[in-house]
């Protein structure tokens, strides 16, 4: 029996989202969106939740020109006019929580 350990090859039910403001719908209500990366790790994924009222985004992306400009593309094409009602960063990476304060006050 080799030592070599095998790859396993993840088997994702839904075809990501592009980098580019493209959202993936996972569930009702539920989107699925990537923030480009300039690194090795080229994007991180974010999500958005929408309940009657508005949406919960979870996690931002960096603090960076191109996020945002993600954002205001995903803001213009799936928010429907609804408000953000909070925003869950999942830990205090750059990554994740970015463009906290950005968010918070471009989207009041």
């Amino acid at each position: 029996m080799s030592r070599l350990a095998t790859r396993a090859v993840l088997d994702y039910p839904f075809t990501p989202p592009a980098s580019d403001g493209s959202v993936v719908e996972i569930a009702p209500d539920i989107l699925w969106a990537r923030m480009p990366m300039p690194m090795a790790l080229d994007h991180i994924n974010v999500y958005l939740l929408r309940d009657a009222e508005g949406w919960f985004l979870v996690d931002t992306g960096l603090n960076t020109d191109t996020c945002r400009e993600r954002w205001e593309h995903i803001a213009a094409t799936h928010w429907q006019g609804l408000p953000i009602l909070g925003l869950i960063c999942t830990h205090m990476h750059y990554d994740h929580a970015g463009l906290a304060s950005w968010l918070c006050e471009r989207f009041d």
